[in-house]
């Protein structure tokens, strides 16, 4: 019963139910926080990876933390974990690993790889390219060569680098974006639905606090001088 009754307990809430639930149930609140541990576990993951979505769809902390309803502060320190790749793109990734220091492990890597290109790729050679048939995928008209797409990532921008794409074809830019751990601002799902319609001083502030993550010990003010003069 205390399992359904917090389920869905907004994060500013939680704490309150939990007390009014052991109340309520004559148990500790010891007893409680055993009870609803798997719920706030499975919460807790659940809203850090929609942050690592918002982040790579280059949302600022600031939307971010009101998107997710948690304060900016938490949301930086989620943020903080991406330079070192320890983080859950998607909910339920190697769930089978009970060990969740060892299953961070295995997804830091996973991660790591994909944005290195270590994984599922041939470095170009030669910059002209050819191939007799077309990459299976999307059948839209506008669907560009994925091979040649991820070519051009590879050869152009960094890890965790921006990519700026009117994103209006089959959507073969942004699931290489995804996978190769690139920001692309552009709808969510990847195919449609709503775009962020970002602008030159969204993007300049979303420079600012990349910046700043990538090397901790600078504060914003600090980055925001890295990029003036970068």
């Amino acid at each position: 019963m205390a399992r359904k009754i917090y389920q869905g307990t907004p994060l500013a809430e939680q704490g309150e139910k939990k007390a009014r639930l052991a109340e309520i149930l004559s148990v500790t609140p010891r007893t409680v926080q055993d009870w609803l541990s798997r719920i706030d576990k499975d919460n807790k993951e659940k809203r850090e990876s929609e942050i690592v979505k918002l982040y790579f769809a280059c949302y600022t902390q600031e939307e971010t933390a009101q998107a997710v309803g948690m304060s900016h502060q938490g949301v930086s320190k989620v943020l903080q974990q991406i330079p070192s790749f320890e983080f859950v793109a998607e909910l339920g990734d190697h769930a089978e690993i009970d060990d969740e220091k060892e299953r961070m492990a295995v997804i830091a890597e996973e991660n790591r790889d994909n944005a290195t290109h270590a994984t599922d790729f041939v470095a170009p050679i030669y910059n002209v390219w050819k191939q007799q048939e077309k990459t299976a995928g999307s059948s839209h008209f506008g669907n560009s060569e994925v091979r040649w797409l991820g070519n051009l990532l590879y050869l152009y921008i960094e890890p965790f680098g921006v990519v700026v794409d009117p994103f209006a074809g089959g959507g073969s830019t942004i699931d290489i974006c995804k996978k190769r751990k690139f920001l692309h601002p552009g709808p969510l799902n990847g195919r449609g639905g709503e775009f962020l319609h970002i602008s030159v001083d969204h993007l300049h502030l979303l420079q600012v606090e990349c910046m700043a993550r990538r090397f901790h010990h600078q504060s914003i003010r600090e980055a925001e001088f890295s990029v003036q003069n970068s």
